[in-house]
């Protein structure tokens, strides 16, 4: 499973971060990480980030997952890649563009299926 799909973990918990990263890495996943929005955009902007699905968290320091959502909307290179909204506060991404949404805290077999979903996404060019 998971073998050429690319996801993006942006997450500000550094323990949650890393441990969805390693769960991702031992299903086959590829992995990249960041703590904040900001440098979630600076990744994709520069091509290091080529994500086939994004895994956002709404509430960080610097640039939110509110403000990252806007600016993929915005972005024709990056508004068809899949975004899975992770978050404790479900309202925060009211009128937001997103494929799914998993509420915090979630079993790391929710996150999976989810993610599964979305298997064969295209990666960001």
């Amino acid at each position: 499973m998971g073998a050429d799909m690319h996801v993006l973990i942006v997450e500000d918990d550094d323990e949650i971060r890393r441990l969805v990263s390693e769960v991702l890495a031992d299903e086959g996943y590829g992995v990249c990480e960041a703590s904040h929005g900001q440098q979630a955009m600076e990744l994709l902007e520069s091509g290091a980030a080529r994500p086939s699905l994004i895994l956002l968290d709404m509430m960080m320091p610097v640039m939110d997952g509110v403000e990252v959502l806007l600016r993929l909307a915005a972005s024709e290179r990056f508004r068809r890649i899949p975004v899975v909204v992770t978050t404790a506060a479900p309202n925060k991404a009211v009128g937001c563009a997103y494929a799914a949404i998993v509420e915090k805290p979630y079993e790391v077999s929710t996150l999976l299926e989810v993610i599964r979903r979305y298997e064969g996404a295209v990666a960001a060019d």
